[in-house]
């Protein structure tokens, strides 16, 4: 059985993440453009800020900071 990269619970189909912390996945994917045009960031800096935002929910949070561990400079990394 592969595990998230995250949490470690069963992965979800074609994917390092389980659907908790893919369903983040996917949320931070499609919200980047519209903070890319209103801020003028990249995804790093969009991953950062979103982490450390309070109303941000645990799964997003967990992917974002899994990502950065992971040096993902990159949004399709």
């Amino acid at each position: 059985m592969n595990v998230c990269s995250v949490c470690g619970r069963e992965i979800a189909e074609d994917s390092e993440f389980c659907i908790y912390h893919r369903h983040a996945l996917d949320n931070l994917r499609a919200t980047f453009d519209d903070w890319k045009r209103a801020l003028e960031i990249n995804w790093k800096e969009y991953l950062n800020r979103v982490h450390e935002l309070d109303e941000t929910g645990i799964w997003v949070r967990e992917t974002a900071e899994h990502l950065m561990s992971q040096g993902s400079s990159s949004e399709l990394q």
